[in-house]
C-alpha cells in the first residue's frame, strides 16, 4: 500500500485554496491512492503517473506528475513506502498537462493561484 505524505506546506496552502469541487477531486483521489499499490498506481491509465524528466526534487528526488482530477495535477517523488507530495497544479484551458510539468518555466496556474515554490524550480 502507498502511504501518502501531505505535510509539504506548498500542498497544503495548494489545498486549501482549492474550491469546493477541486477540493473533493483531491480528497477522492487520495483516498483512491491510499489504497493502491506502487504497481497498481505506476499502471494506472487514469492517473498518469510519469517521470519529470527536467527537474529533481529538494534533495535531488526524481519528480513525478500525477492526474488528479480533469483539471488538477499534483508533483510528488516516492521514498520508499511513502508518496511524498510538494504541490498541486491547475492545467490552463486545451493543455493536457500543466506547462511547469514539462519545463518548469512558468505560465502555468497552480491551484489557487500560487506562485511556483522557489525549491521546484
Amino acid at each position: 500500500m502507498i502511504q501518502l505524505e501531505l505535510n509539504n506546506p506548498e500542498f497544503q496552502a495548494n489545498l486549501l485554496a482549492l474550491d469546493k469541487p477541486d477540493a473533493w477531486a483531491v480528497i477522492k483521489t487520495l483516498r483512491l491512492l491510499h489504497i493502491m499499490s506502487w504497481e497498481q498506481l505506476q499502471g494506472s491509465k487514469g492517473l498518469r503517473w510519469e517521470l519529470i524528466q527536467t527537474r529533481r526534487g529538494p534533495q535531488g528526488e526524481r519528480l513525478y506528475s500525477l492526474r488528479i482530477s480533469r483539471s488538477c495535477w499534483a508533483v510528488a517523488w516516492r521514498d520508499g513506502p511513502w508518496l511524498r507530495l510538494l504541490s498541486l497544479h491547475l492545467v490552463t484551458q486545451g493543455e493536457a498537462t500543466p506547462a511547469r510539468f514539462r519545463t518548469f518555466g512558468g505560465g502555468d496556474t497552480q491551484c489557487g493561484g500560487l506562485s511556483p515554490s522557489p525549491r521546484m524550480g
